[in-house]
């Protein structure tokens, strides 16, 4: 007898009905899905966002980058850079219908609202980066012509965000002006709601491009739109021959040239090369572990439905001795199933909407195209059909178990429910493979703390405690050049030295971590190399504690902007480029007008620059007071002064609530911005291999859980099944400890077992994880002892209280058992 709709409709009902009748399994089953669900739900959220969701740009696939490529072809890390020379020789490209472009680098900007100095995130640029994205102002225009030529008139795009909070959205807004660097500039419109950019910013500058320019420095992101009809391998093959052709100008030596046949330029699509190129792989790694954790769960999901359908047994005999169809003999467990898939599935999602505001702080902004961590439509949909479908394969396995030819043997023995040989060994298979995923998932976790702790044993090569640090941006309109930065800084300095809680103060255009700015150094024995430019105010190699290690500390009274030049140079760049022998040698800055000769008064140690992970680079270190007027243009277009302030411990909170008022005691309307801690910048190094060990460490302890509650179900049900067994051999001597280690012994052979598969499967992936790690292998003989001795406890645990029942059967009550 087949089944139709109304009777399928019917049997939906009936066992519906049913379930709600028992709200404790439906719970249990409910909430055992929900975990997995959660955690898959936030993972698919974030891929969603960063690589699956259309960017908001009209015709977006038409839409790439132009410049040289870096990373690794074909990988997820590959990008575009661009350079004023490029960008001129773009726009003279016939394959595009426009063409714009914006700097790589976010700046501090300092502007001033209702007489009340701050600093905001600005970038710069022209008019044809809105254009060539589609783009219109929610309300105001785009940058005219005149804007956007050299050395035209300044104007400002505020972000929808600082419109709101510090404008209260107000729509006369185009007819006021606002402070940007001392300068008033006027406002011409508000960026829309949903723009989008891998780093937020609040202000957008017109960048006024020289379209004359042939500098190959690369500091902006060019975008294009294709023409349509036009291939990006097409218009690739022009940009590739055009940008060689603009490097070959600037390359003067025959080595130089050499080098241009290494490097690749061309097209990319800008979803990959701007937004997706941030978030590398790593999160197709919290992908795969999030699946994990949906399938330890469905497996517990599958044990529970197991049990139910042994419940069932008697009825599904008697059903089918009435002869009813196998469509209406599985109809229950499937009804069954899709409730427990819904509930599970928007409880899950529940949790994962209350868990976003949390991983979005963790999560970097670049990762998620600058926006909040949101659950999209799509995401809710994958969540419940992973919900349902994991709820049914659940169900299918149940069913499986259960064989027709056995229903009226069951019928007729009477027999009260229990785990039959077959159930025994699916159930305890199950098992097995609970405790392999969550054993690959804790050997994951464990990897990523041996890292992490072998990370922060790496030396950096300066001290991070009691220094309190802050970011300043000197005024362009009130601080001019660099003997106006100099004495700006030196007030500032003098103040902060004379607070009582600092020791000493000192300023650097970079903290020993962080961003960069290469020079190129030529040096006595001929060869050259681009190196770090770092320029100090005299307490700054003090103050981290970098040691000297020949030669002499800065000197403000003797290195003045009128004496001979002078640099201090770190050990590897003496060692690696001046044969160890750098103290007295005469180095050449080579700048725009010509070499600036530059004597080495001492060598100090190396510095970590870009984390304990990365070797540390040469450096050339020099004093504030002797940059040149060029150099420092170009340094304060990106990188403000940043502070470092020596304070006694327990301290530091002190100073940073005073320090913006002792700012502008020294410099009026001078707002400061990063204000933190030393110890804080340092740990940032780290952050990457934080949030891996935070998000697989959630997922492998969601995992340990589910593993031990499935182990604790399933040694439940089998020492209850077994009571008659243990009664008899009560009966015949079988001491209390002796079945207590009877069942413990039962369960160690099956977490064994998935221990050794799961340790198998990962090291089989060990390649895929090594490149997260640093100076560790998927073999880690202390990661692996952690995991096997966490495993351990918890099957211990989970078989503890099964055990003892056991233990406790009264010979007597147990032989009474039919």
């Amino acid at each position: 007898m087949g089944i139709n709709g109304l009777t399928w409709l019917a049997e939906l009902k009936q066992a519906w009905r049913g379930l709600l009748r028992r709200p404790d399994y439906l719970l249990v089953a409910s909430l055992t899905l929900a975990l997995g669900v959660a955690t898959t739900c936030l993972v698919f959220a974030l891929l969603d966002q960063a690589l699956f969701r259309p960017l908001p740009f009209i015709g977006a696939d038409r839409l790439v980058t132009v410049g040289l490529q870096t990373g690794e072809p074909g990988s997820a890390a590959q990008t575009n850079v661009g350079a004023p020379g490029f960008y001129a020789a773009t726009k003279r490209m016939d394959q595009f219908e426009s063409v714009g472009t914006i700097q790589t680098a976010i700046r501090n900007v300092n502007i001033a609202l209702n007489d009340t100095a701050s600093v905001v995130p600005g970038a710069y640029a022209d008019k044809g980066f809105l254009q060539t994205l589609g783009l219109q102002p929610v309300f105001g225009r785009n940058f005219s012509e005149q804007e956007d030529a050299v050395n035209g008139p300044q104007s400002a795009l505020l972000s929808y965000d600082l419109w709101q909070r510090s404008f209260g959205a107000d729509p006369g807004i185009l007819s006021r002006s606002i402070q940007v660097e001392g300068k008033p500039v006027p406002i011409i419109g508000v960026l829309p709601k949903n723009f989008a950019w891998p780093d937020r910013f609040d202000l957008l500058l017109s960048l006024q491009p020289d379209l004359t320019s042939t500098s190959t420095a690369t500091n902006q992101f060019i975008v294009a739109r294709l023409k349509q009809g036009v291939s990006r391998d097409a218009a690739s093959a022009q940009i590739d021959a055009a940008l060689r052709s603009v490097m070959r100008t600037q390359m003067s030596s025959d080595e130089a040239a050499k080098s241009l046949s290494k490097l690749t330029f061309g097209a990319l699509p800008i979803g990959k090369s701007i937004f997706s190129s941030r978030s590398n792989n790593i999160l197709w790694m919290f992908l795969a572990a999030a699946l994990c954790v949906l399938a330890i769960a469905a497996v517990n999901l599958a044990n529970l439905m197991l049990l139910r359908t042994i419940s069932r047994d008697h009825d599904t005999a008697i059903r089918a001795a009435l002869g009813a169809s196998p469509g209406r003999l599985v109809s229950p467990a499937v009804a069954e199933a899709v409730l427990i898939g819904l509930c599970g599935a928007i409880i899950g999602l529940a949790m994962a909407w209350l868990a976003v505001p949390i991983l979005g702080k963790w999560i970097p902004i670049e990762w998620v195209r600058g926006q909040p961590l949101k659950i999209g439509s799509g995401t809710v949909i994958f969540s419940l059909v992973s919900g349902v479908a994991a709820a049914l394969l659940g169900a299918t396995i149940a069913i499986l178990r259960s064989r027709r030819k056995e229903a009226l043997a069951e019928l007729g023995s009477g027999a009260k429910s229990g785990l039959g040989r077959g159930s025994k060994v699916l159930a305890r298979a199950l098992i097995v493979v609970q405790i392999a995923v969550a054993t690959i998932l804790l050997l994951g976790a464990s990897l990523f703390a041996r890292s992490l702790q072998k990370l922060s044993q790496v030396p950096m090569g300066f001290q991070s405690q009691s220094i309190v640090t802050f970011d300043l941006s000197p005024l362009r309109e009130r601080v001019r050049d660099i003997d106006a930065v100099a004495q700006q800084t030196g007030k500032i300095v003098d103040l902060l030295q004379n607070q009582p809680e600092v020791q000493m103060a000192g300023a650097s255009t970079n903290l020993p971590t962080g961003s960069q700015l290469n020079m190129y150094m030529q040096f006595s024995n001929g060869s050259g190399a681009s190196t770090q430019y770092r320029p100090v105010s005299q307490n700054v190699r003090a103050i981290f504690g970098i040691p000297l290690l020949s030669g002499r500390d800065f000197d403000e009274k003797i290195d003045r902007v009128d004496s001979t030049p002078v640099c201090i140079i770190s050990a590897s760049l003496s060692n690696d480029l001046l044969a160890g022998k750098g103290l007295d040698q005469v180095i050449n800055l080579m700048t725009e007008s010509g070499p600036l000769p530059m004597r080495v008064v001492g060598i100090v140690g190396d510095v970590k620059q870009f984390g304990p992970a990365e070797p540390a680079p040469p450096i050339v270190y020099v004093p504030l007071g002797q940059v040149p007027s060029g150099i420092w243009t170009l340094l304060r277009d990106f990188r403000p002064l940043s502070y470092a302030v020596s304070v006694h411990p327990g301290t530091e909170a002190q100073l940073m609530q005073r320090l913006p008022g002792l700012i502008r005691q020294a410099s009026p309307d001078q707002p400061i911005s990063s204000i933190g801690t030393m110890t804080a910048i340092v740990a940032s190094t780290t952050q990457g291999q934080r949030l891996n060990l935070l998000i697989v460490g959630v997922f492998s302890t969601l995992a340990l859980l589910l593993a031990a509650v499935g182990l604790y179900a399933v040694m439940s049900v089998a020492v209850a099944s077994r009571t008659h067994e243990f009664g008899v051999r009560a009966a015949l001597g079988a001491t209390p400890a002796k079945l207590l280690q009877a069942v413990l012994r039962e369960s160690l052979a099956q977490l064994a077992l998935g221990l050794v598969i799961g340790l198998i499967v990962a090291l089989a992936l060990s390649r895929l994880a090594e490149r997260f790690l640093y100076q560790i292998s998927a073999a880690d003989v202390t990661a692996i002892m952690s995991v096997t001795f966490v495993l351990l406890m918890a099957g211990i645990v989970a078989t503890l209280i099964p055990a003892w029942r056991a233990s406790k059967v009264h010979p007597m009550e147990a032989l009474r058992v039919e």
